[in-house]
């Protein structure tokens, strides 16, 4: 059962939907049909299920045929779109302390996906992978976006000044690869890696340069809202309900302890704490994702018992042989 939680903030949306009336697009049924209200675009407290964000990519790029859409959404994204997370980007010292922040509260940003930062001698990277699945379309929609985001925001900090960089990507070659021209400076490699996924890499002369709006009082005023942002998202809404609503997007994927605290960027020791508090383990919601999971399959008629038991022993990573118990209603792994 796919569960429709709302996580996405709606603000970012508003240029899609600019761009969507900019095409001559007839809003109101696409909006419609997409479960999105016109009015959560100029709210910046309006969030959108991960239901709504797919289903509102599906119809702007059905409805507009543009096969640049990805990244005009992105280049739209100003770093004021990422409210006290874009500010306090915008006030920190040096374009490294700004992307390592940016990494910090990703989450805040886009939970679609997670943000790594690593610093060599030789490079600065930023690593994106996925912290959820998303269908086809609407994930090469946030690559794009993500990729063109980050070229269009560094260059405005940097005046300009963006120094040449690479783009790793492990989708292949699409076919509006042509597109990508669009990023100057930037060279795009397809392909090189079997995990879904994204790397930006920069020469790591980039991190030490200096922002002009630097600011260390806003920069620290700043950054006490953003831990105070993501401490709401694990007290006042039910984190035992986000967890759930990871694990039920997961459909493929084995999601551990490690990766919703490094979602949450909190150790797994204090993610543990905030769990036994609402009185529950992470291994219960585990076990019980799992058994909604094989009900589910049960519910299959075109799978039988062995390929159910299978496929559960592949979502659990555990080898063959184990032994089950099933009744008509339920399987569950002993």
């Amino acid at each position: 059962m796919r569960v429709n939680f709302p996580i996405v903030p709606a603000r970012y949306y508003a240029a899609l939907y600019e761009l969507i009336q900019q095409e001559g697009v007839e809003t109101g049924p696409l909006l419609e049909e997409a479960g999105v209200a016109a009015e959560f675009f100029n709210h910046p407290e309006s969030l959108l299920s991960t239901s709504q964000v797919e289903k509102l990519v599906q119809l702007a790029l059905e409805a507009t045929k543009r096969p640049d859409l990805g990244l005009e959404f992105g280049r739209a994204v100003k770093l004021s779109s990422h409210s006290m997370v874009g500010y306090a980007m915008l006030t920190s010292p040096t374009v490294g302390y700004a992307l390592k922040l940016c990494a910090r509260y990703f989450n805040l940003i886009l939970p679609f996906f997670t943000l790594g930062y690593a610093q060599t001698s030789e490079y600065v990277e930023l690593s994106y992978r996925p912290a959820m699945p998303l269908s086809k379309s609407c994930f090469l929609f946030h690559v794009e976006a993500i990729v063109a985001t980050v070229h269009w925001e560094l260059g405005s900090i940097l005046e300009g000044n963006l120094p040449p960089y690479s783009v790793l990507l492990s989708t292949e070659r699409p076919d509006n690869s042509a597109c990508y021209k669009k990023l100057t400076g930037a060279t795009h490699h397809f392909g090189w890696n079997d995990s879904p996924g994204f790397k930006v890499v920069f020469p790591v002369e980039i991190a030490s340069r200096k922002l002009n709006y630097a600011d260390p009082i806003a920069l620290k005023m700043a950054e006490a809202r953003c831990i105070a942002m993501q401490r709401s998202l694990i007290k006042e809404e039910s984190l035992v309900a986000w967890i759930q609503m990871i694990l039920a997007e997961s459909p493929h994927v084995m999601v551990s302890l490690a990766d919703i605290a490094g979602m949450l960027h909190i150790s797994e020791r204090t993610l543990d704490r905030y769990l036994i508090k609402e009185n529950v383990r992470f291994s219960d919601l585990k076990k019980a994702d799992f058994h909604q999971k094989a009900l589910t399959l049960l519910n299959d008629h075109y799978l039988s018992i062995t390929q159910i038991a299978h496929q559960c022993w592949r979502r659990l990573n555990i080898d063959p042989p184990c032994r089950l118990n099933i009744d008509p209603g339920r399987v569950a792994v002993l």
